[in-house]
């Protein structure tokens, strides 16, 4: 294993168990705490996700970007801070589309990406539907299915060879509770 793949590996290593202490936190009740410790999380998927824009070897890298976005959302609810709640998920949801629609990204980035927006796209409509603004959670279930379409047409699938994950994503970035 060479040097870089190591430090991208001790990296996920260390997200995932600041993930699995923020989720003993939100489970012990403990908000501040699992708030404290999920922003660890986040600026660690942060620096893999930065890492994967420039090697290709990573494209699943916005997927912890994405969980980390989701845990700091659940402890903002649960501590009543609905506008930092709803901040973190319009983040989250930009940065996903953005690099959705970067054709300068790796094509399996971009597509891991899409997939990226499925998770958040049911986030945010939960979000919204909890906080009874359904009107709010179907037009962003609207503009989110044009997006998606919009990636789909003009998505260059002449590759998809070079696309096939080497394992799924689900099962590396599932936590258990």
């Amino acid at each position: 294993m060479d040097a870089d793949q190591s430090s991208y590996a001790v990296r996920e290593a260390n997200w995932r168990l600041c993930t699995r202490a923020g989720n003993q936190e939100m489970q012990q009740h403990r908000y501040a705490e699992a708030q404290r410790i999920y922003k660890q999380a986040l600026a660690i998927a942060e620096s893999l996700l930065a890492e994967a824009k420039f090697n290709p070897k990573h494209p699943d890298a916005i997927h912890p970007y994405v969980v980390s976005h989701n845990n700091l959302v659940d402890v903002y609810v649960s501590l009543n801070q609905i506008g930092l709640a709803e901040t973190t998920l319009q983040q989250v949801y930009t940065t996903v589309v953005a690099m959705m629609n970067n054709q300068s990204l790796s094509s399996k980035l971009r597509l891991e990406s899409f997939k990226a927006l499925k998770i958040v796209a049911s986030e945010m409509y939960r979000f919204y539907r909890d906080l009874n603004q359904i009107t709010k959670a179907e037009a962003l279930f609207a503009q989110i299915t044009q997006q998606a379409q919009s990636f789909l047409a003009e998505f260059d699938f002449t590759s998809l060879e070079e696309l096939q994950p080497d394992q799924s994503v689900h099962s590396r970035y599932s936590l258990p509770d």
